[in-house]
């Protein structure tokens, strides 16, 4: 994921990206149209994100993009497949089952996309480090800086890929409840776009002006509370036998995730079944609580992110480009829910946006 330190060049990078990127799914027209929201929000996200990850090349390559979004799905079809079969069978008949034979070419051709774009950075990045030209900065890069000097192989493609798989089904779900939220809740855009207008300097997007949106962070904190992507979090497999304080084993093989219920419950949260999109800004209010109650920051009960030193290391560039979508779509866009279904499908221990929602929206027409 991107670095917090370097999260900060990128503000005006990702807000043209945004803008562009929502100006191809969503259009321009101030007429009504209907969109199917999370298939867009995937399409949006992606080209933000690759804006970062692999500079301004690839992210309006359309085969990258697609193949991006594809090999994302694949993957977790993938999973799904081989789980059907014994753990020592996997190796075997992987390479009989369809969805594995595609995340194979699709690496395959991600590989072919990429490669020339990686060599071309790392001739910029020799002649930056010459004095004959600024330093490239985005992902490219700084996997280039890792692995250099290391006895560890690198590859552009698979990191790219895995990158874009923990970043852009995770953004989009989140984005999309926000969009569902404030539709049931239309009077909370107003306050947002009145702190947009009055953390922004000169009309430009800067990193401290992200960090000085506390209402919209608190929104973003209540959506991820009340519906993560998931129930149990941090799966882990033991490696040897484990004996609790309590006299609990956990046994060698065995499975174990983080309880997230620490998240719904009203010992920390009143009424932890409601959506209240200030929840946060208050906790903030109150001494000792600045910190903990900010969208990254990871706690026992606020588990979005995981937790320890396995916490999402891109949760400062997810806070940062979420913060980007949102006030993009607030300030250029209104919109309304079409369907009624619910805002998310649970399936088994997974919280899935459903697929089928859709918004009506039309671009907000500018005063002269």
């Amino acid at each position: 994921m991107a670095r917090s330190h370097s999260v900060r060049k990128f503000t005006k990078n990702l807000a043209e990206e945004t803008q562009e990127a929502f100006d191809e799914r969503w259009g321009t027209s101030t007429e009504w149209h209907e969109i199917d929201l999370l298939a867009s929000l995937r399409d949006i996200v992606t080209q933000v994100s690759t804006r970062v990850f692999l500079g301004p090349e690839l992210c309006n390559n359309k085969e990258w993009l697609n193949n991006t979004q594809a090999y994302t799905d694949n993957v977790f079809k993938a999973v799904r497949s081989i789980r059907r079969f014994s753990a020592w069978f996997r190796p075997y008949v992987q390479w009989f089952l369809k969805d594995c034979s595609k995340i194979r070419q699709q690496v395959k051709r991600a590989e072919e996309i990429i490669e020339p774009v990686i060599a071309k950075r790392i001739e910029e990045i020799a002649l930056a480090q010459k004095g004959l030209a600024e330093m490239p900065n985005d992902a490219i890069t700084w996997m280039h800086e890792v692995a250099t000097g290391k006895d560890k192989e690198y590859h552009g493609a698979h990191i790219q890929l895995s990158m874009s798989m923990a970043s852009v089904h995770t953004t989009s779900d989140l984005f999309s409840n926000i969009l569902l939220q404030l539709c049931r809740h239309p009077e909370w855009i107003e306050p947002l776009l009145q702190e947009e207008q009055s953390v922004r300097t000169d009309g430009a997007w800067e990193k401290t002006s992200l960090y000085r949106m506390k209402f919209a962070d608190s929104i973003i904190k209540e959506t991820q509370r009340i519906k993560p992507l998931g129930v149990p979090l941090s799966h882990r497999h033991v490696s040897d036998d484990v004996i609790l304080p309590d006299g609990t084993l956990i046994p060698k093989g065995a499975i174990v995730a983080t309880n997230m219920s620490r998240m719904w419950d009203p010992e920390f949260y009143p009424n932890p079944e409601e959506w209240q999109p200030d929840r946060y800004l208050k906790l903030r209010e109150e001494l000792g609580k600045e910190h903990s109650s900010q969208f990254v920051t990871t706690t026992m009960e606020s588990l979005g992110f995981s937790i320890g030193s396995h916490a999402c290391p891109g949760k400062f560039f997810a806070s940062s480009k979420t913060k980007l979508l949102l006030n993009h779509v607030l300030e250029n866009y209104e919109f309304e829910r079409v369907d009624t279904g619910k805002n998310a499908t649970p399936l088994f221990v997974e919280y899935i946006t459903n697929p089928k929602a859709q918004l009506r929206v039309r671009r907000k027409t500018i005063s002269p």
